[in-house]
């Protein structure tokens, strides 16, 4: 499994600047799973909408999550700086893929970087190899891959949220007065493609409660929109 190396505990290059990436979606990112190796399709919807539109934004296939806590580590190679990191790439050929792309963590900012992998490349080479990333498509790609990462992350938590609800005593809910029914109804028509599935949904919706000002999910929106 490929990790990230640099000689010493400083940025190579310049911090990431992206109104999708932060320090503190990073960390958010690396604190709340287990999960190491992630693997998404090569082209994922825009949104719920873009399912029925067709859009659909470029993404990395795999995904590896670096919790390495950044330290040095000694060898007879020489000294290296580990940091935690996000490493992205599609092909997962060689330890060390032949292009793979990553987002470091150094001190309190981040960084952009690409490098080359191989059969012949051995990780204390990594330092001296990795490279800034200049092509904004390929920044992109990382900045979608990562909002899918979020995306993926935030499932899992609701999933283990419900999981834990079901040891709980049910919650009585209002339930939605028929103008908001036919509303939710309507978004199902234009969001699922699928005949049985749409039918699913509107059953669902008939004894859906109100989940305004709910802990976990605030609106019934939200809650709504992962049936969809």
């Amino acid at each position: 499994m490929a990790r990230i190396y640099y000689r010493e505990a400083k940025l190579s290059g310049q911090p990431i600047q992206s109104e999708v990436i932060n320090i503190q979606q990073f960390d958010a990112i690396l604190n709340s799973t287990d999960l190491v190796d992630v693997s998404f399709q090569d082209y994922m919807p825009s949104s719920p909408f873009g399912r029925l539109f067709g859009k659909k934004k470029h993404v990395f296939k795999k995904v590896q999550l670096r919790k390495d806590n950044q330290h040095y580590y000694q060898s007879e190679k020489g000294s290296f700086y580990i940091p935690s990191g996000i490493l992205f790439f599609d092909r997962s050929d060689y330890n060390f893929p032949s292009e793979f792309y990553f987002i470091a963590k150094i001190a309190d900012q981040l960084e952009f970087r690409k490098c080359t992998g191989g059969s012949d490349i051995a990780w204390y080479q990594i330092p001296d190899l990795h490279q800034p990333i200049n092509d904004p498509k390929i920044i992109k790609k990382i900045e979608n891959t990562f909002s899918e990462l979020e995306r993926l992350l935030s499932q899992e938590r609701i999933g283990k949220i419900k999981t834990a609800d079901l040891g709980r005593p049910a919650m009585e809910r209002l339930p939605l007065d028929d103008l908001t029914k036919k509303a939710y109804k309507k978004l199902t028509e234009c969001c699922v493609l699928n005949e049985n599935d749409r039918r699913k949904i509107n059953t669902l919706i008939e004894t859906l409660g109100d989940y305004e000002g709910d802990e976990d999910y605030l609106t019934t929106l939200n809650y709504f929109m992962e049936f969809l």
